[in-house]
């Protein structure tokens, strides 16, 4: 028994001795340049992480732990969405010197290395969601949601003062489940829509103060807030 205590302690000293030592399946992401990340979100299904840097985006993949695609820019992009594991994704111009306009939404199909559609708003855009049939995107005070083989708008709503984009969006077809900050302060606005439009909604008053999270399961069946 001493003598595995003396073990287990050279090897806890031999870890400290050696910060870059990580356990198993951690991985670290260095963007292009050492620029700093100024967005970093997962796929629909949590089998990429995505990033936007001051200069370029970045795909990993989550099983294996693998680095996927990089595309550098001359500025910056704030927020990315990857659709699943497909070449398509949405980008937005971010920092300092965005790269896109803040208020458009770009399709960018990584095949052509090209954007090949774009949607504009009359404010900066917060946060996009997609899904194979649409995609969901998120102003200050405005939710839209497109066809995506057409890029039609096919619902608005008005929330309240979302300023960091909140919005929770099942995956599983056919139907799906929209939450999303409602216009009353700390209430959650629950939408659950097919094919021909709203099939029901209701309201959850969840807190007292303004919503700092907001998430659903896949199916849109549990919410979580704070």
């Amino acid at each position: 028994r001493r003598r595995g205590g003396r073990r287990s302690g050279r090897r806890a000293a031999r870890l400290r001795r050696d910060p870059a030592r990580r356990p198993r399946g951690v991985m670290s992401v260095q963007a292009s340049g050492g620029w700093p990340l100024q967005y970093v979100g997962f796929n629909q299904d949590a089998s990429f992480v995505v990033a936007g840097t001051a200069n370029s985006f970045l795909t990993c993949s989550t099983e294996p732990f693998t680095k996927g695609t990089q595309r550098t820019f001359e500025n910056g992009i704030g927020v990315v969405e990857l659709l699943y594991r497909t070449n398509l994704l949405a980008l937005v111009g971010g920092g300092s010197c965005p790269q896109f306009p803040t208020n458009k939404v770009m399709i960018w199909d990584d095949t052509k290395k090209k954007c090949v559609g774009e949607l504009s708003f009359y404010a900066p855009v917060k946060t996009v969601r997609m899904r194979r049939d649409i995609i969901l995107v998120v102003l200050e005070k405005k939710i839209y949601v497109y066809n995506f083989a057409d890029l039609q708008v096919r619902h608005s709503f008005d929330t309240s003062d979302n300023p960091g984009g909140l919005a929770a969006l099942s995956i599983v077809a056919p139907n799906w489940v929209l939450a999303y900050p409602d216009t009353q302060l700390g209430s959650v606005a629950v939408r659950h829509l097919g094919v021909g439009g709203v099939d029901r909604e209701v309201a959850i008053q969840a807190h007292e103060t303004e919503l700092g999270a907001l998430a659903t399961d896949r199916q849109g069946k549990l919410i979580a807030t704070a």
